[in-house]
């Protein structure tokens, strides 16, 4: 499943089953977006965050606009009352509280989280790590309030995933 994020638009994938994120070492970490205009929103040692989902605006599926620039979209902390149906799937539904952890493997400025990318996406073992960011702003202030870099999962593989909120959920950006 993917999580989509227009203008631009954006949203989610659906959760990944087994293995490695195929595809997201290719085109998206060497080249930017996909040939069909979409691109994840997940940063690689070859390519970050920024440089793979374009310039903006961006819109979720409903037309709500998430933010106009790089630097909103980045910058932009979200509060708890602002997330209902903001950030929903490439269906448009919401994400289930139990899978809001969505990899990015990036810092909160878009960059690259080192060591946090499971091999640059290429890892499905309980070893390593995933940085992930939050679907879903948690109220309670002991949860990191970030979109994009909330915290690592504790392994690349379903279960570790499953284990903290994660069902390997993308951000998708889809560039007109």
């Amino acid at each position: 499943m993917s999580t989509t994020i227009s203008g631009s638009e954006s949203s989610t994938t659906e959760p990944m089953t087994s293995g490695p994120i195929e595809g997201t070492t290719g085109s998206e970490s060497t080249s930017g977006p996909d040939p069909d205009g979409s691109s994840s929103g997940s940063s690689s040692s070859g390519m970050t965050f920024f440089a793979s989902i374009g310039a903006g605006p961006w819109f979720n599926a409903a037309g709500d606009m998430l933010a106009a620039d790089l630097d909103a979209l980045h910058a932009r902390g979200f509060e708890p009352n602002d997330m209902d149906g903001l950030i929903v799937d490439e269906n448009g539904a919401a994400i289930p509280g139990n899978e809001h952890d969505i990899l990015t493997g990036s810092a909160a400025d878009g960059t690259v989280q080192d060591g946090a990318t499971c091999d640059d996406w290429t890892s499905a073992s309980p070893d390593g790590a995933a940085r992930v960011g939050h679907s879903d702003i948690p109220s309670n202030p002991e949860f990191s309030r970030s979109w994009n870099s909330a915290h690592d999962a504790p392994g690349c593989d379903a279960d570790s995933l499953a284990s903290v909120g994660g069902a390997g959920r993308l951000y998708c950006f889809a560039i007109d």
